[in-house]
């Protein structure tokens, strides 16, 4: 297996995830390559990592591309920097994987309070956008009902269970169909890139599976340190996706829709006298509804 682990902002993260891969038992790791994306802290030089420093910032996707590029294991695995692993579980998620090869696989994932982040998901559609911002739904974020509206897949048992997609924390597939492919699409510079991958490996006949029984730990936000807006960055992504693969005028209306919406909400909030700034809310959920999908730029981090 080949590690390709992409690295911006704090070293320390991706530092620790290299120290759970040197310690897992048995070893099935060939490779451990760090891809530095231009970061301000730069990941140092490590003994069993193959280190790439990048002369430019071009985001997650770029940056994996990079890796794999240098990759020559049989299996490729692609982690965030900020997940943490058990000893054991490279073994398992291999051994679970062969039988549904050629596809992508992925364990469950769950944040530092154990609390779940539900990897498997259903490929994005308007109504998940409307569910996941309009403002009278957010607290029922946790709610099963609201999960399975926002596209969740929720786990059921612990057997594999097939997806549509993979949250990209970890996955798991074969080298040869990454490069197939053609890897990630790098005009996303965040966000999204997963989405596409696996919807463009599932045309070509490779599923994506969620492997239920096995859990990483998902530190979240390490990557993301630096960038200016995170919420317009993830509607630019989402645009561009809708833009390949269709329903961009389903998505932008269902912003628009939203925006009006939820400054309905803020201005209610308000004249109950409780804290709301529906005007800035406005002009910025509008002004993301009208983002063009836009190519990954090194600007889109601040700093």
């Amino acid at each position: 297996m080949s590690v390709v682990i992409p690295h911006y902002g704090d070293p320390r993260h991706a530092l620790a995830l290299v120290d759970d891969l040197r310690h897992q038992s048995p070893s099935v790791t060939r490779q451990i390559i760090v891809v530095d994306d231009h970061s301000p802290t730069p990941f140092p030089e490590t003994v069993g990592v193959e280190v790439i420093h990048r002369e430019h910032n071009g985001g997650f996707g770029a940056a994996v591309n990079t890796g794999a590029a240098k990759a020559s294991g049989d299996w490729l695995l692609i982690a965030n920097s900020d997940v943490r692993i058990g000893p054991t579980l490279l073994a398992q998620l291999i051994e679970q994987a062969q039988p549904l090869m050629p596809a992508v696989v992925g364990p469950a994932s769950a944040d530092e309070q154990g609390r779940p982040e539900h990897t498997g998901r259903r490929f994005p559609t308007a109504r998940h956008l409307a569910v996941t911002t309009a403002l009278p739904l957010q607290r029922f974020n946790r709610s099963q009902w609201m999960l399975r509206l926002a596209g969740y897949v929720l786990p059921r048992g612990e057997r594999p269970q097939r997806v549509d997609w993979l949250q990209g924390s970890l996955l798991v597939l074969p080298r040869e169909v990454f490069a197939a492919a053609g890897g990630f699409d790098e005009g996303y510079y965040m966000y999204s890139e997963e989405v596409d991958l696996q919807r463009r490996l599932g045309d070509r006949g490779v599923p994506a599976w969620l492997l239920p029984d096995l859990t990483v730990t998902h530190t979240g936000g390490a990557s993301t340190i630096g960038i200016v807006d995170v919420g317009e960055r993830m509607i630019r992504s989402r645009l561009l996706y809708a833009r390949k693969f269709g329903g961009e005028r389903a998505a932008r209306g269902t912003l628009m829709a939203v925006a009006v919406l939820n400054l309905v909400c803020r201005l209610m909030l308000r004249a109950t006298g409780r804290a709301s700034a529906p005007r800035l809310a406005w002009h910025r959920e509008w002004r993301r509804a009208r983002l063009a999908p836009s190519t990954a730029m090194a600007a889109n981090r601040g700093g």
